[in-house]
């Protein structure tokens, strides 16, 4: 920001999983930039117009229309205003000179910055003309910060070629990773105004390091009362392994960028417990593994799971849970008892077996399965002297089953 206005130009780019803050981040550089006096333009790709040329650009450099917008919309649909002529390659060119050389007259007058937030769902034109803007900076010296953010794990060649281009170019990349511990104490202090106590902190885990799920869980326990603040101290009135579950809504939210069918195998995964084997869903499911492959790609590539090499773990406990809390209670028991006897019927383990069993006859509507005493999902039991783990199989501590 300095740099642009002393006159030197930069880009930068701006990653990170949804939730981490990306857009908070250019609305802070936004407010700083205003703040200096300079020449702003933000905006953000909504991912409903990628087949529309430029759509993105121009919502961002000329929301309000102006006889630039106008003349860029004659070129693309023709000189006439009708589909076809000037509306085709040659007319998206003749947009991009004509929206080029705005900017440049706009950076001849005084520093610019553009910033574009979810510059992954944009259409192909408007990443074209973001490459010919950083390559017209570069070039000409132009005081110009252009500002792009998205989300890493989406993988389009188009984006994926701009974004290589602009590290070319020398273009700075931003990485928004998950807080660690310490961080996650550090959001809740700022957030609550007070040092978060023992129970807070442990539960802060439920985020997975996730700031913007630390906050709507923080803000999800104290509108249900579950959340103390004074004397300088803010504190969980339950322990962890007693809070109610995430609203679903947390889930329906956060996960509002996955395919249906994908969203439809985490619900079913979540049931199963904060781990599961590929083999484990395909018998929910009643698939074979072969055909998950699509689904898990989309989470996978998300972030949402973590591959242990034998397992699918989720990433982030809360959203586990509230993934969970999404299947309504009546039929979230039907499924799991449906589960326990795929996997009985299939021979898995008898512990896990009645881990399942035990989920459908301790999960009331709205609250999260519970975990079976002494086994993996039981935080009490994680790596403590006696405690079943259901990859240990029926000889290693699990029950026999009659009637599954």
């Amino acid at each position: 920001m300095q740099g642009v206005a002393a006159g030197r130009g930069a880009c930068v780019l701006v990653e990170g999983e949804p939730g981490t803050g990306r857009s908070a981040v250019l609305a802070a550089l936004v407010a700083q930039a205003e703040g200096l006096g300079l020449r702003v333009r933000s905006g953000s790709a909504d991912g409903l117009g990628t087949s529309l040329p430029l759509r993105a650009a121009l919502d961002c450099l000329h929301p309000d229309g102006g006889s630039v917008r106008e003349s860029v919309t004659a070129l693309l649909l023709g000189a006439a205003g009708r589909p076809g002529g000037a509306g085709g390659a040659a007319g998206v060119l003749a947009a991009l000179d004509l929206m080029v050389a705005e900017v440049r007259r706009w950076c001849a007058e005084g520093p610019v910055v553009v910033a574009l937030d979810d510059v992954h769902a944009a259409d192909p034109a408007s990443l074209l003309l973001w490459r010919r803007l950083a390559g017209a900076g570069t070039a000409a010296g132009l005081p110009l910060l252009l500002v792009a953010a998205r989300r890493a794990d989406v993988r389009r060649p188009e984006v994926d070629r701009l974004c290589r281009g602009l590290a070319e170019r020398g273009a700075r990349t931003l990485r928004l990773d998950p807080l660690d511990e310490d961080e996650a104490v550090a959001a809740l202090r700022e957030l609550l105004g007070a040092a978060p106590g023992p129970r807070l902190r442990e539960a802060a885990a439920l985020a997975g390091g996730n700031p913007r799920w630390l906050r709507e869980l923080a803000l999800h326990w104290s509108a249900r009362g579950l959340l103390e603040v004074g004397g300088g101290t803010a504190e969980l009135t339950l322990r962890p392994a007693e809070l109610p579950a995430p609203p679903a809504a947390l889930a329906r939210s956060a996960l509002g960028f996955l395919a249906g069918p994908a969203y439809g195998a985490l619900r079913h995964a979540a049931l199963l417990g904060e781990e599961f084997t590929v083999r484990e869903l395909g018998l929910v499911r009643a698939r074979p593994p072969r055909e998950l492959q699509t689904d898990l790609a989309e989470p996978l590539a998300a972030g949402l799971l973590h591959d242990t090499g034998r397992a699918f773990r989720f990433r982030h406990p809360a959203l586990r849970l509230a993934l969970a809390a999404d299947v309504p209670g009546a039929l979230r028991t039907a499924l799991l008892r449906d589960a326990a006897h795929a996997l009985s019927e299939a021979g898995e383990a008898a512990d896990r077996v009645a881990e399942l069993l035990h989920r459908a006859d301790h999960s009331p509507a709205g609250a999260a399965p519970a975990p079976l005493p002494g086994c993996a999902d039981d935080p009490a039991a994680v790596g403590a002297p006696g405690g079943h783990d259901r990859r240990s199989g029926p000889g290693g501590g699990g029950v026999e089953l009659v009637g599954v």
